[in-house]
């Protein structure tokens, strides 16, 4: 698995609106799409139509936060990667990915999409999957998927 730093769920950064898969209650935000933890990881397979709700406490300057990792082997695959993101149903434009590792998805999101505290569906879909070997199809493999404030 990809190395590095985990943000706190409540750190000052994301003002406590990050998701980090290894967040022992982090299965109350997935809605659908997203592997079983595994004991102890940081970070767990979407498939490729993933849902989460996210109760945002604050409102004002947001942006949208993922940090995920495409696999060498995914991309030798099928090629690049699509992400589609969208938030109470209002989507970002589509991003396509063409290299691995672990990366870091950040985009200002407008002001109309959340007007206000109260619970945030998210949707993010990969096109194309990845089949495993043994016939799993994932998508991304996630590390931690929110919202960090914005500049002011």
């Amino acid at each position: 698995m990809p190395s590095g730093p985990e943000a706190s769920s409540s750190d000052g950064k994301s003002g406590g609106l990050l998701l980090n898969m290894s967040d022992p209650t982090a299965n109350s935000a997935i809605l659908s799409g997203v592997a079983p933890e595994i004991s102890g990881g940081e970070w767990r397979f979407t498939g490729p139509h993933a849902r989460f709700r996210l109760q945002l406490r604050t409102s004002g300057s947001l942006n949208f936060y993922m940090r995920f990792f495409f696999h060498e082997e995914s991309l030798r695959a099928h090629g690049p990667v699509s992400l589609r993101i969208a938030l109470n149903g209002n989507s970002f434009q589509t991003y396509r990915f063409i290299q691995s590792g672990d990366m870091e998805y950040r985009k200002p999101i407008p002001d109309s999409w959340i007007p206000g505290p109260g619970p945030v569906d998210i949707a993010l879909d990969v096109d194309p999957p990845w089949r495993l070997p043994d016939g799993n199809t994932v998508g991304v493999l996630l590390h931690s998927i929110g919202f960090q404030k914005g500049a002011n």
